[in-house]
């Protein structure tokens, strides 16, 4: 019988990001990110950290970045994409577009 499968979704804590590849290695994780909050590590820094655990795990991290209108310029997607550029095998990036309005 096979272990069950776990995802933890998080904003970002790279301590404790690290501390999950290291003590939980079969689990997936999802880091969700939008621009211009208040976070307690700079969005560089999660990045960097996503890319060690996806190097100590074998896993890929999944990343959905919540695109927020006049909050989000095309530079600042391109940066993401430019910085996810070759990490196909270890990061599956996900662009969610917030929709304030939702009348029909």
């Amino acid at each position: 019988r096979s272990a069950p499968s776990v995802c933890l979704s998080t904003v970002g804590c790279c301590s404790a990001m690290l501390d999950l590849a290291q003590h939980a290695p079969c689990a997936n994780l999802m880091l969700s990110v939008m621009p211009d909050v208040e976070r307690t590590e700079p969005l560089e820094d999660l990045l960097r950290c996503s890319d060690d655990v996806a190097h100590t795990t074998g896993r890929p991290v999944a990343l959905s970045y919540t695109m927020i209108q006049g909050l989000d310029t095309e530079q600042r997607i391109d940066a993401l994409l430019e910085y996810m550029r070759g990490r196909t095998s270890t990061h599956a990036v996900q662009l969610v577009q917030y929709h304030a309005n939702m009348d029909p």
